[in-house]
């Protein structure tokens, strides 16, 4: 079967922005062409697929999208002929009577209103929680004509919408064999995100100091002044700034450390350096709200703490740096293989449903109903 994915507008692919987004795309793309799926990819110019993954890259020039993330929830979005939301839509409408089905990625209100009108099935993985009003509505409406075309990575992220059907639920998968294992811990706490105020970063930094351990910080700069203040307000010998990093390189460093903290202000959709960290053998301790929540198994896979209990948290860290990393890594692979993920897309988009192609004379199956398929 043919996939086209549609990526996000708001930065390039490869350069951080698009945060958990880019990470799940190239798991997608590894996960399908496993099953033997041919996957195009439609993104903004400047875009770089891993070198790994088999998929034509179709690049898009125009305005990037502005991040809801950084707007008020009732911020209205629009889009002329100069953005590039709207071209790659315009590309992704001639490019698919060539495919099965399209699959987007965008936390967007122009592909979620737009489903509805074309002939070849949309399909919407929702990587965030309820953030833009706009982007509520419009899912909303899809929901009541066609509910088994949105999925979420957690139940807590669908929670956050008001919807009249049941959606899918769909976690991530990982391709475990490139994943690092250190049996011991080097004795420091990573931090791993977008330096941007939802993300918490402080409170992390708070429970390092706390606990009188290093804190090493891997993520994209978004909010510069965000990453001063909190370099004024905190003492040197706590922050270990690493950057943003590849993601193999991210992985090769995150092995080594004792713990991940988890402490995020909004609601986490779902946290894939918290599962990361998981099938690498690191314990975490998060906070007990949105996608973590479902990730962590407590006090097996790490501690589960209350939202803000800064003291609870740093108390967890003594235990949690005692786990069986081993035990941990196990329960990982375990829950968040690639296969397991492969299957779980095909169930959702309905590709598992005939060995034709929608070009051939047997014409593709609708999807299945909406399941909780994590």
């Amino acid at each position: 079967m043919k996939v086209l994915i549609v990526t996000t507008p708001v930065k390039p692919i490869g350069q951080g922005e698009g945060g958990g987004v880019d990470v799940s795309l190239h798991h997608i793309i590894r996960a399908l062409t496993h099953r033997q799926h041919q996957v195009s990819v439609i993104a903004p110019k400047g875009s770089q697929l891993d070198a790994d993954v088999d998929a034509k890259l179709i690049p898009i020039d125009g305005e990037l999208q502005q991040s809801c993330q950084v707007h008020a929830p009732n911020t209205r979005f629009f889009c002329d002929d100069d953005c590039v939301l709207s071209r790659m839509w315009s590309a992704a409408l001639a490019h698919q009577d060539d495919v099965d089905c399209i699959l987007n990625l965008a936390y967007d209100w122009l592909p979620i209103w737009l489903t509805p009108f074309l002939p070849t099935p949309v399909f919407h993985l929702i990587s965030m929680a309820n953030e833009n009003q706009q982007v509520a509505n419009a899912l909303q409406r899809l929901n009541h004509t066609a509910p088994e075309r949105i999925a979420f990575r957690t139940h807590a992220a669908a929670n956050t919408f008001s919807f009249s059907h049941p959606v899918t639920t769909l976690a991530n998968g990982y391709p475990l064999a490139q994943f690092p294992f250190s049996p011991d811990g080097d004795g420091s706490i990573a931090w791993v995100g977008r330096i941007s105020p939802e993300k918490g970063l402080e409170d992390a930094i708070r429970i390092a100091v706390r606990a009188d351990m290093p804190l090493k910080i891997w993520g994209f700069e978004q909010d510069s002044d965000y990453r001063q203040a909190l370099t004024r307000e905190f003492p040197p010998s706590i922050l270990q700034w690493q950057g943003f990093v590849p993601h193999q390189t991210l992985l090769q460093q995150l092995q080594h450390c004792s713990a991940l903290l988890m402490t995020p202000k909004w609601v986490e959709a779902f946290g894939n350096c918290v599962a990361e960290a998981i099938c690498c053998g690191v314990p975490v301790v998060a906070y007990n709200a949105g996608g973590p929540a479902e990730i962590v198994e407590n006090g097996t896979t790490g501690f589960l703490i209350r939202p803000g209990d800064l003291d609870q948290a740093a108390a967890a860290l003594s235990h949690v740096c005692q786990m069986n990393r081993t035990e941990v890594r196990r329960q990982g692979h375990q829950r968040f293989s690639l296969e397991a993920y492969a299957e779980r897309l095909e169930i959702w988009m309905g590709l598992q449903r005939t060995t034709h192609s929608r070009h051939s004379t047997s014409k593709r199956q609708d999807p299945p109903r909406p399941l909780a398929l994590g």
